[in-house]
């Protein structure tokens, strides 16, 4: 199947997770990359996702959910955070390019995630730009579960909900279009021991 026929957000999550599987049992089938598919595509997009994830270079969308040349309209900065240019991306995506689905992708052992903890516990100093990260990233820390066995990583799981519910009410694009049943908004992490894409909302 290719990009160019609309899915539905429920087809499209169903791809998305279909891929991965083949990720993690090394079967991927690596579509979309061919030169013919470069030429259809000097045309227009017509990707069936977009994904917000982290700029960490071991998260690559296209490679973990198996696909191509135009089927994903990824956005990644450390952190996978919704600001202003990675919101008005998303904006883009649906209005523009007709996505249903928006997939927030956060991942183990997230480096930024980590240095907020560090951060918070220990007070360690953070230079230049890099606190404007810290600072987007630290009311995951007030949310995640302190009891639980991974403090980081709770703090990804409860990062990635905060920018899904930011998302899904970000007006006046996402929001409607949410409203509407026309997209949906779902977060998610990557494990990167495992391979696997775990959907957490």
């Amino acid at each position: 199947m290719t990009a160019t026929a609309r899915l539905t957000a429920d087809e499209a999550l169903r791809r998305l997770l279909d891929g991965n599987e083949r990720f993690v049992a090394h079967q991927e089938r690596y579509p979309n990359r061919g030169p013919e598919v470069r030429l259809r595509l000097a045309e227009a997009q017509q990707p069936f996702a977009v994904i917000l994830g982290c700029a960490d270079s071991r998260t690559p969308p296209e490679l973990l959910f198996d696909e191509g040349l135009g089927d994903l309209f990824v956005i990644r900065n450390a952190g996978n955070i919704v600001d202003m240019t990675a919101l008005a991306s998303v904006e883009y995506g649906v209005a523009y390019l007709g996505v249903s689905l928006v997939l927030v992708l956060g991942h183990e052992s997230c480096g930024v995630i980590t240095a907020a903890v560090a951060v918070a516990r220990e007070g360690r100093n953070v230079q230049g730009h890099v606190r404007s990260l810290i600072d987007a990233v630290r009311p995951a820390l007030d949310q995640a579960d302190r009891g639980g066995e991974d403090f980081v990583d709770e703090a990804v799981r409860a990062h990635v909900r905060i920018q899904v519910e930011r998302l899904a009410h970000a007006d006046p694009i996402v929001s409607r279009a949410v409203e509407a049943g026309d997209v949906l908004v779902v977060g998610a992490r990557y494990d990167i021991d495992r391979g696997c894409v775990e959907i957490l909302s």
